[in-house]
Order: C-alpha cells, then sequence, then structure tokens
C-alpha cells in the first residue's frame, strides 16, 4: 500500500531517503570510494518502481534492441 501511494502521487517518503554513508579508506588514509547503506524499504521500493518501468517499457515496445544498460539478461555480445 505505500508502495502503491508513493507511486501514484509521484513522491518518494523522505524517511525512505536516509542513508548511512561510511567511506572505503585505503591503507595510505584517503577515501576512494564510500559505502551507502540505504533502507530496506528504499532498495524494496527501487525494485518495484524497476519492475514497473521494464513491463511498461516492455509492453509498449519502447527499448531499443541496441540498448543494453537496462534490459535484463542482456549479453554484451549480441551488440557485436
Amino acid at each position: 500500500m505505500l508502495f502503491n501511494k508513493s507511486l501514484a502521487k509521484g513522491c518518494f517518503p523522505s524517511e525512505l531517503k536516509k542513508a548511512v554513508v561510511r567511506p572505503l579508506l585505503k591503507k595510505d588514509g584517503t577515501t576512494d570510494l564510500c559505502l551507502i547503506c540505504h533502507s530496506f524499504l528504499s532498495k524494496l521500493l527501487d525494485k518495484v518502481m524497476q519492475k514497473r518501468l521494464q513491463e511498461f517499457w516492455d509492453s509498449n515496445n519502447l527499448m531499443p534492441e541496441t540498448e543494453a544498460g537496462m534490459v535484463r539478461e542482456w549479453v554484451a555480445g549480441k551488440a557485436v
């Protein structure tokens, strides 16, 4: 129900926008990457939205055959 309301209103609850950011330190003490921990519900909403978008694109034939970034089970060798 929370996800349906969020998607219907087109807004993302501010409570789910919070994340814990932890720098990953190198041996010399400099940071190169950060580890970002989102809430479980935030990740779940992301998956729901991704699935709905993919179904919409597939049902309306909107994804070009040459697009590799968003296509599930797409093999890079197909582009060659």
